[in-house]
C-alpha cells in the first residue's frame, strides 16, 4: 500500500452516503474517477453493492461465488486499494455491501457448490450450506430439468462430457462434477450413482434453503464458523487496514441467529458503522441487543410518502379502486391470500420442513393441522419476523397472528404450535425454522405479489411499506422523529435504492393524485374507455396500474413501460406468470403500453394531467429530500436521484447515469440560488423533459454543506424538536429544530395555491436566515408567516446565527 491517507472514520462525518451499483463496465477505476464529484456533492461515504466475486456477468452481485476475493471484473484487491486511497484524498470513506445469508448455486463458478455436488454430504463444504440431507436419504435435489428425467435421458438433454481429461454429466448444457469412481458406469447408472439427484424444475420438492424461492441462490449457514470467517474475511482485513468504514448486512433476516452473527461481526469490526438491510414494521424497532447503527432506510421512506399523502382522499380513492377492480377487500384481505399462494407454490419445501419439524415435537398431532397452523401464523404475522426466544416481542406479535382472521383449521393443533414456539426451553429448532419461513413469506407474499395487485394508490408499494394505511399524522412523525435522534442517530434514510419500485421522484408526483381526486377519476374513466374497446382482454386493474405509471413517470417510453408492465404483471401472478406466461395476455400489454404512448387524444390527456400535478410533485420532493437531510439519521442518495428520476423497478432502476452530465449540473448548481432556479423553471410546473433537476442538485448540495457545517446538530444525541404551526394552512406545515437549525417543508400545498394567509410557525430563540437561497431576509423568534419563510422555494432551512 502507499502511504495516501487511511479512511476517516469519525462519527460525526458521517454526512450523506452515495450508494452505487457497481458492474464490469463500472468498477473501482470508475468509481475513483469520480471522487471529486461526490466531494463536491457534499457526501461522506461511497457506499458499494457487493464487491465479491459473483457469477460471470452479474449485474447486481449478489450471486456471489467466492466471499473471499474481490470481484477480478471490477478491478480486484489491487484495484480497491486505489480506489479507497483516491477517495480518501477527497476525505471520503466506503461501505461495503456483505452478503451472509447465500451464495450462488452455480455448479462451476462456485467451487464449494461443486465440491458438494461432487463428494456430497461427506464434503467439509457441505456444513456451509443449509441442506436437509436426511429429507432425501442423503442426496442433493437439483431442479435444473425441463421433463421428467427419463425423458431428458431419451431426448440427450442429460449425457456424459470429457473435457480437460475430466468427466462431467452434462445437463442442458450444464455441467455437473461426479462422484470419483462413477466416471466408467453406464449414463442410467451414472446418474443414480450421484450425490445429487436431478428433479424437473417444476417440481415442488427441494431440500436446499434459498434465497426466497430462486434456486440458484443456495442458503449459506453463517451460524456455522466456517461461513462466518468467509463471509467476514473481506470486511474484516479491509477494515483492519482502514479502508473502509462500515460495512452493509444484506437479508439480516435470513439468518438462523442475525443477533449472534452482528455480535460477532461488532468484536471484529470494533469502530465500523454496520448498519442492517431490515425491512421494520410501522410499530417495529430493531432488537436492542444488535450491535448495530440501524438500517437502510426503507422505514424511513414509508413514513415520508405516508406523511405526504392527503389522508383526506382514503375513502375517494378507495373507492375508485373497487369500482375499477370490482373488488371490495381492503389491502388486508389481498395480502392474505397471497401469502397463501406462495406457501403453497414456491415456499412450499419450506413450509414442508418446518412442519416436518414441528411434528416431531408434536408427534400426537395430523400433519395437515400442523400445517395449516404454520400456515396461519405466516399469513397473520404483522412483520418479517420474530427473533431469538428472548426477542421481547415475540409473544405478542405471534399471539396476534394466531388470532388472525380466517383460520378454520384444528384450534388444538394452533394452540399447541403457538405453545412450542413460545417455549424458551423447547428445541429451537422449529422456532428458527417458523422465523426463516416468515420473511420470505411477508417479501415473497406482500412485495412481490399483492403490491402488485392492489393499486389503489401505487406510490405507496413501496419496500417496506404499508398500502392498507392511507396518511400519517404530523404529530405520529414527530415522535417517531424524536424516537430516532435518541435511538438511531446513524441509522441511513433512503429515497430510492436498487430495490424500490419507484423512484422518489415517481412516487412524489403520484401522491398528488390525492390531492386531485374528482381530476384523476376523470382521466382513469377517459383511459378505461378507449382501453376496453381497443384492448379488451387487459384487465382493468392492469390498465389503472399502467396509468399511474405514465403518469408518475410522464414521460416514459413504450419500450420501458412494456418491460414494466410485464414484470409487474407476472410477479402479481392473477393473469400471466414468470412460470407460464400467457402469450397473448402480454402481447395484450404491449398494446397497452403503445396505446398510452402513443394515442393522439389520450396522451394529450395525460400531458395536460400531468403539467397540472408536476409542480405539486416536485414540491413533494423537495420536501421529502430536505427531510432525508434533516431528519434523524444520515441521508443516503441513490446514484443519480440528486436530479430528478423517472426510474421504475429493477433493472431499470440500475440504469447507468450520466456522469458527465451530472458533474455539469452540480458545476452550475455550485454557482446558482436554488429559488431562482425553481422560478426559473415555472415553478416545477414543467414534467421533466428538457429540466434534469437542477434545483433538487443545488437544494441537496446546501443542504450537504449545513450538515458540514453545523455537525452538533446531526448524529446520535443531536436534538429533535417539533416547531407547530397555527392557523389554516397548518396541517399542511411539518417542521423541527435540530439545534442551531430550523426546518419548514409544506405537503398538500396544491390546495393552498401559494396562499398560506394568516398560517405561521413558531420560531425558537434566536436570530435565523434561510440557507437554501441566497439574499432572504433574516428572521426572528416567535410567530413567522409561513408565505414569507418560503419566498421562492417550497421548502426553508434556516440557520441560526
Amino acid at each position: 500500500m502507499s502511504d495516501a491517507p487511511a479512511m476517516p472514520t469519525s462519527e460525526q462525518q458521517r454526512r450523506a452516503t452515495y450508494r452505487l451499483q457497481l458492474t464490469d463496465d463500472f468498477g473501482f477505476d470508475a468509481v475513483a474517477s469520480l471522487a471529486e464529484y461526490f466531494a463536491e456533492l457534499g457526501v461522506s461515504h461511497v457506499y458499494l453493492s457487493p464487491i465479491t466475486e459473483a457469477v460471470a456477468g452479474s449485474a447486481h452481485g449478489y450471486d456471489v461465488t467466492d466471499h473471499t476475493a474481490i470481484r477480478a471484473t471490477f478491478g480486484g484487491r489491487q484495484g480497491f486499494v486505489a480506489m479507497a486511497e483516491k477517495l480518501a484524498l477527497h476525505d471520503l470513506s466506503i461501505i461495503i455491501d456483505v452478503v451472509p445469508n447465500h451464495a450462488a448455486g452455480h455448479p462451476v463458478q462456485n467451487s464449494s457448490w461443486r465440491t458438494v455436488l461432487q463428494e456430497g454430504q461427506d464434503a467439509p463444504e457441505s456444513a456451509m450450506f443449509d441442506i436437509d440431507w436426511a429429507a432425501t436419504h442423503g442426496n442433493l435435489l437439483l431442479p435444473y430439468l425441463g421433463e421428467s428425467l427419463a425423458d431428458a435421458l431419451r431426448n440427450g438433454n442429460v449425457v456424459v462430457t470429457e473435457s480437460a481429461g475430466e468427466t462431467a454429466l452434462e445437463v442442458n448444457g450444464l455441467p455437473l462434477p461426479i462422484r470419483p469412481g462413477t466416471e466408467h458406469l453406464p449414463l442410467k447408472d451414472l446418474v443414480e450413482a450421484q450425490n445429487y439427484e436431478l428433479i424437473e424444475w417444476r417440481s415442488p420438492e427441494r431440500n436446499v434453503r434459498r434465497f426466497f424461492s430462486i434456486d440458484d441462490l443456495v442458503a449459506l449457514r453463517p451460524e456455522v464458523s466456517l461461513v462466518e470467517k468467509m463471509v467476514n474475511r473481506i470486511p474484516l482485513e479491509l477494515g483492519a487496514q482502514r479502508l473502509i468504514d462500515g460495512v452493509r448486512v444484506d437479508h439480516v433476516d435470513g439468518m438462523a441467529f442475525p443477533d449472534e452473527y452482528l455480535r460477532d461481526l461488532r468484536r471484529v469490526l470494533p469502530t465500523q458503522w454496520i448498519l442492517v438491510e431490515k425491512i421494520l414494521a410501522g410499530d417495529e424497532h430493531l432488537p436492542a441487543s444488535w450491535p448495530v447503527a440501524g438500517t437502510t432506510g426503507y422505514e424511513f421512506i414509508r413514513d415520508v410518502d405516508q406523511l405526504l399523502v392527503d389522508r383526506r382522499a382514503d375513502s375517494a380513492l378507495t373507492k375508485l379502486w373497487t369500482e375499477v377492480s370490482g373488488d371490495d377487500r381492503d389491502f388486508d384481505g389481498v395480502r392474505r391470500q397471497a401469502r397463501f399462494e406462495v406457501l403453497d407454490g414456491g415456499l412450499a419445501p419450506d413450509l414442508a420442513r418446518v412442519t416436518n419439524v414441528a411434528q416431531r415435537l408434536l408427534p400426537h398431532l395430523d400433519r395437515e393441522d400442523i400445517s395449516a397452523a404454520i400456515r396461519h401464523l405466516c399469513a397473520g404475522i404483522d412483520r418479517y419476523r420474530t427473533y431469538s426466544a428472548d426477542d421481547p416481542a415475540a409473544p405478542e406479535v405471534i399471539r396476534r397472528a394466531a388470532e388472525s382472521n380466517g383460520f378454520s383449521g384444528d384450534p388444538r393443533a394452533l394452540s399447541e404450535v403457538v405453545a412450542v414456539l413460545l417455549d424458551a426451553d423447547a428445541d429451537p429448532e422449529f422456532r428458527t425454522r417458523w422465523q426463516q419461513l416468515t420473511a420470505p413469506t411477508v417479501a415473497k407474499g406482500d412485495e412481490d405479489r399483492s403490491f402488485y395487485r392492489y393499486h389503489r394508490l401505487v406510490a405507496l408499494n413501496e419496500v417496506g411499506g404499508e398500502p392498507s394505511k392511507f396518511g400519517l399524522d404530523i404529530h405520529e412523525f414527530h415522535e417517531r422523529m424524536a424516537w430516532n435522534a435518541e435511538h438511531s442517530g446513524h441509522s441511513l434514510l433512503a429515497g430510492s435504492t436498487h430495490d424500490t419500485k419507484r423512484s422518489e421522484d415517481v412516487r412524489a408526483r403520484l401522491l398528488v393524485l390525492s390531492e386531485v381526486v374528482g381530476a384523476w377519476k376523470h382521466l382513469v374513466n377517459e383511459t378505461l374507455a378507449s382501453t376496453s374497446s381497443a384492448i379488451p382482454v387487459v384487465h382493468p386493474v392492469d390498465v389503472y396500474l399502467a396509468l399511474q405509471i405514465v403518469v408518475g413517470a410522464h414521460p416514459i417510453s413504450e419500450e420501458r413501460l412494456n418491460a414494466y408492465l410485464l414484470k409487474a404483471t407476472r410477479e402479481a401472478s392473477l393473469f400471466t406468470t414468470w412460470t407460464d406466461p400467457d402469450d397473448d395476455y402480454e402481447m395484450a400489454l404491449q398494446a397497452l403500453a403503445s396505446l398510452l404512448t402513443s394515442h393522439q387524444a389520450l396522451t394529450k390527456a395525460i400531458d395536460s394531467f400531468v403539467v397540472e400535478i408536476s409542480r405539486s410533485g416536485r414540491s413533494n420532493s423537495l420536501a421529502a429530500l430536505v427531510l432525508r437531510c434533516m431528519a434523524p439519521g444520515v441521508p443516503d442518495i441513490y446514484q443519480g436521484s440528486e436530479i430528478w428520476t423517472d426510474s421504475l423497478v429493477d433493472p431499470d432502476n440500475r440504469r447507468v447515469p450520466s456522469w458527465p452530465q451530472l458533474a455539469a449540473l452540480l458545476a452550475e448548481a455550485s454557482a446558482s440560488d436554488p429559488g431562482e432556479i425553481w422560478l426559473r423553471s415555472e415553478g416545477g410546473s414543467r414534467p421533466s423533459e428538457g429540466d434534469p433537476g437542477l434545483v433538487k442538485l443545488a437544494v441537496l448540495q446546501r443542504l450537504l454543506r449545513i450538515r458540514t457545517r453545523r455537525p452538533d446538530c446531526f448524529g446520535p444525541g443531536a436534538p429533535y424538536q417539533p416547531i407547530l404551526a397555527s392557523g389554516v394552512g397548518s396541517d399542511s406545515v411539518i417542521a423541527f429544530q435540530r439545534g442551531a437549525i430550523a426546518v419548514m417543508v409544506t405537503r398538500h400545498a396544491r390546495q393552498m395555491d401559494g396562499d398560506w394567509g394568516d398560517t405561521e410557525v413558531e420560531l425558537p430563540a434566536g436570530r435565523w436566515r434561510q440557507s437554501l437561497v441566497d439574499g432572504d431576509p433574516v428572521f426572528h423568534e416567535g410567530n413567522v408567516r409561513v408565505g414569507q419563510l418560503l419566498g421562492s422555494l417550497p421548502v426553508a432551512v434556516l440557520e441560526r446565527s
